[in-house]
């Protein structure tokens, strides 16, 4: 997996390789969901990372952080991208907490 754009989170990989996404919660319950744009729910991320192929020519990935505290501020998520084929970013800055809103993140993965 290569990053191909310095502004966007946009990533160019083989045809399968699996991507690892890995996240550290601070001062904050863990609870991130996700959906790819061809799916109309979101799903949960169980435990602390999110792992899939890219198997599509073009493959859009949102990530929503959930900010779960008693304190209701300071919470953040740190987020790093890894490829099977090689490659690891860590993706900066990370998810702070802003009030009652729900941050998300989108990636987008070509072969």
């Amino acid at each position: 997996m290569e990053k191909v754009s310095t502004t966007g989170r946009v990533f160019k990989c083989a045809t399968g390789e699996q991507v690892t996404l890995s996240f550290v919660a601070h001062n904050v319950d863990m609870r991130i969901t996700y959906r790819f744009d061809d799916e109309a729910e979101p799903k949960i991320v169980q435990g602390d990372s999110l792992t899939f192929p890219v198997t599509k020519e073009l493959t859009i990935l949102r990530v929503f952080f959930h900010f779960i505290n008693e304190g209701g501020t300071g919470g953040s998520y740190d987020i790093t991208l890894a490829g099977s084929l090689g490659g690891n970013f860590p993706d900066k800055p990370p998810v702070k907490q802003s009030g009652v809103l729900v941050p998300v993140r989108r990636y987008a993965f070509a072969v």
